[in-house]
């Protein structure tokens, strides 16, 4: 008789929407943009947000971000 063994699927990353204005351009290339996102009208206290996004982006435009953290290694929590 033959097994087959079906590896265990990988938890998947918990996905958060996160809402606020791009702060300034970091980076930018035809098919991607670097970006800070300011979440200051929600939290005051809360630190500006490091994201990548496949589109361009301006300083000053509203967006909602959905996706997952990733810790970057000199960067960190991106």
């Amino acid at each position: 008789m033959h097994q087959c063994v079906i590896p265990a699927k990988k938890a998947a990353r918990p996905t958060e929407e996160i809402s606020g204005e791009v702060a300034r351009v970091i980076f930018r290339t035809e098919t991607f943009t670097i970006a800070k996102l300011s979440t200051s009208a929600c939290d005051p206290f809360a630190d500006d947000i490091t994201f990548k996004v496949d589109a361009p982006v301006a300083v000053g435009e509203a967006v909602t971000l959905r996706g997952h953290w990733e810790t970057h290694k000199t960067h960190g929590r991106q």
